[in-house]
């Protein structure tokens, strides 16, 4: 009886063993390998999300890079509170295009765009620090509500918004968008009315929040725990993505290449325009300027442009450019600066038959390096020239 339940406890131990040997083998396997599946992001009972701070490691949804998330939660290096002397700081707000995790930090258009705009005469002298709050997911009352909470404490003298046409309209709308998670914006008797309710659904508990940062915080320090996350991640993006028609990416809301056809999308369009104009006020009331920049979706710049014939004709429609040109109208009746690229990128295109979103060749998805860095320099021209414009009727004014 002794002999057997000894020889028991030694199988035991020798199965235990084994098993944990061979997890080491494969935690230390993965990271010779350079294999990482980073959890990146946290719930937050403002915002919806956020990134989680001190997060890292390669991420190849699309594209590859290495990424970092800083100990504020940006997808960028740490930056001082305070300012610094003779620096121009440059804050940037938007979603996924903003937070450029498809490509090396230094290839993201806001890290192009501070590079040329210190090559700018206009800006001799000046430092230009661009700081990153995008996010994956968010529309404009987030990061209007990321301005208030966190921008505006940096006291940036440019903020920019990269405007995202594909789905930015469609996140501001409670009766249009998916993912409920997040706050909301209405409107009444023209005032903008915050819809915090997603703070009281069960995910947002404090004690549910923070066992997810811990958890992200468990995941981050294994590559075994990554890659189990990885694939349960995997598997809803495919049945997310499957049945979708050419020409069409996901998370693209295709109604937001047509006029209004419905109250939905007339409501949401007016929200989206209310807070673009609260944004603005409060820019300028904090001593900075408000640029808005509509980025581009890969059937509206492709290399094939019978994927956007067949689109526009899927939507009825002359043409996909309708959510540009509307926000550029709205920024010349309010006086802020719109910078849209849809006409200098089709121009790249057209010339260099290059593709500017996607990795895989099929054009689709978000910017790669050749769309981050054409982005970088032309808001970085259109800011340049502003500067440039300013000295010279400073000078005129002497």
């Amino acid at each position: 009886m002794c002999r057997s339940l000894k020889s028991a406890r030694n199988n035991l131990f020798i199965v235990t063993a084994a098993f944990v040997v061979g997890l080491l083998f494969i935690e230390l396997s993965l990271r010779i390998g350079g294999v990482s599946y980073p959890a990146l992001s946290d719930l937050d009972p403002i915002r919806g999300t956020k990134l989680h701070p001190g997060a890292e490691g390669w991420v190849r949804d699309e594209g590859r890079a290495y990424v970092r998330i800083n100990s504020a939660g940006q997808r960028d290096v740490e930056h001082a509170l305070a300012t610094i002397p003779d620096t121009v700081r440059v804050a940037i707000l938007g979603d996924s295009f903003a937070e450029a995790l498809q490509v090396e930090q230094k290839d993201a258009f806001w890290s192009v765009l501070a590079t040329q705009l210190d090559a700018c005469p206009a800006y001799t002298g000046k430092s230009i620090e661009p700081f990153n709050f995008g996010v994956s997911g968010y529309g404009t009352a987030q990061e209007l509500i990321t301005y208030r909470q966190v921008v505006r404490d940096y006291r940036p003298s440019i903020v920019i918004l990269a405007f995202y046409v594909g789905n930015d309209v469609r996140n501001n709308s409670k009766a249009l968008e998916p993912a409920r998670y997040r706050p909301f914006f209405t409107l009444a008797r023209g005032e903008l009315v915050l819809d915090d309710s997603f703070h009281h659904l069960p995910n947002f508990t404090p004690d549910n929040m923070a066992w997810i940062a811990r958890r992200n915080d468990l995941v981050n320090a294994t590559r075994i725990g990554q890659v189990v996350r990885r694939l349960a991640v995997v598997m809803r993006s495919e049945q997310q993505t499957s049945g979708l028609p050419p020409g069409t990416e996901f998370g693209i809301d295709d109604g937001v290449f047509a006029p209004p056809k419905d109250k939905a999308w007339a409501d949401a369009w007016e929200v989206t325009e209310a807070l673009l104009r609260q944004l603005n006020w409060e820019t300028r009331a904090d001593g900075a300027r408000l640029w808005i920049v509509t980025l581009s979706s890969g059937v509206q710049v492709h290399t094939d442009k019978s994927l956007r014939r067949a689109m526009e004709e899927r939507l009825g429609v002359d043409t996909l450019d309708y959510p540009d040109r509307r926000i550029a109208d709205f920024g010349l009746r309010e006086g802020i600066p719109v910078i849209t690229l849809l006409d200098p990128f089709r121009d790249y295109v057209n010339e260099t038959h290059t593709l500017l979103h996607g990795f895989d060749g099929r054009g689709m998805g978000h910017w790669n390096q050749t769309g981050h860095r054409l982005a970088g320099e032309i808001i970085a021209a259109k800011l340049c020239e502003d500067a440039r414009q300013k000295l010279l009727t400073a000078a005129e004014h002497r």
